[in-house]
């Protein structure tokens, strides 16, 4: 015959064994040893679901914040960064200098023109927009 009550009675004594840990993760950096796989840690060290990522960029002292995306005409991708005052081009997976705009700017602001001019806006005291006509040209501040 058979018996379900020392099936279960083994099965809680194995239970009982196992102990649990408790980890605090306060920001990102809490998460580097890891693998992520379809998450993302956030500044504040949540993880939060996110779509596949991939790095195309390796750190760079110039830029330590990414503030606006835009896409041209032709798909390229160019990201406005601070503080140094770099326009970033992002074309076929490959990262180059756009323009650059001098020390000290953050550049907060992009728009692409139906006519592919690059409209830039940056901040601080006196903030100013620039347009580019075409990638490789120098900014002319219009405002």
């Amino acid at each position: 015959m058979f018996k379900p009550t020392l099936i279960l009675l083994s099965f809680a004594s194995v239970a009982l064994a196992v102990t649990t840990s408790h980890w605090t993760h306060t920001s990102e950096a809490d998460f580097a040893a890891g693998q992520m796989q379809g998450v993302v840690a956030s500044n504040l060290g949540d993880l939060k679901l996110s779509r596949a990522l991939k790095s195309i960029f390796a750190p760079d002292a110039r830029i330590s914040a990414v503030h606006a995306l835009a896409q041209g005409n032709d798909g390229t991708i160019f990201a406005a960064t601070g503080p140094q005052g770099i326009l970033l081009k992002i074309q076929n997976d490959v990262v180059s200098d756009a323009a650059n705009f001098g020390d000290n700017v953050n550049l907060f602001s992009l728009l692409v023109e139906k006519s592919g001019a690059l409209l830039v806006g940056s901040g601080g005291e006196r903030g100013e927009v620039f347009r580019i006509e075409k990638i490789g040209a120098e900014p002319k501040k219009i405002f």
